[in-house]
């Protein structure tokens, strides 16, 4: 709509309840992994940009660990040990103050701290379902495939 010259007015109010009714963990992982599949149908299909951020900052997130093992050790080869384990620990300490800010920006917006902590730390492990998705829908892509309906609830 937006593209089209459309412009969107939010309302202040809450216009529904939303019950999302989910009673397990792999309800929630399947949720998030939906949310990859189609943001990233939407941004390439439609041309979308608004989940882009969000699909990037997810795949950061979940390549981190992956890219500090692979700095440390490069480092490690190239240049000196002491200097890949500093290399790599400090990439590896981007996840506990990216947790630290979450959680800290939650209770400014007025979460209680036990739930601030456990907002931040399942808004983490949310990028790892979000990539799933993602790849998922790479795959389906690649393979022509029609695009699908992941279902949480089934």
């Amino acid at each position: 709509l937006t593209n089209g010259g459309a412009h969107l007015i939010r309302l202040d109010e809450a216009m529904a309840l939303h019950d999302l009714a989910m009673t397990s963990f792999r309800q929630w992982w399947v949720r998030h992994s939906r949310n990859g599949y189609g943001g990233l149908n939407v941004t390439q299909r439609c041309g979308i940009t608004h989940f882009k951020k969000g699909l990037l900052r997810a795949r950061l997130w979940v390549a981190l660990p992956f890219i500090a093992i692979a700095l440390a050790w490069l480092t490690s080869v190239y240049f000196d040990q002491t200097l890949g384990l500093v290399v790599g620990t400090a990439l590896l300490m981007l996840l506990p103050a990216q947790l630290f800010r979450l959680a800290f920006r939650a209770t400014l917006n007025g979460l209680p701290l036990n739930i601030a902590v456990f907002h931040a730390i399942f808004t983490m492990i949310a990028n790892w379902p979000n990539v799933q998705g993602q790849l998922q829908y790479l795959k389906d892509s690649m393979l022509s495939k029609t695009m699908r309906l992941i279902e949480y609830k089934a």
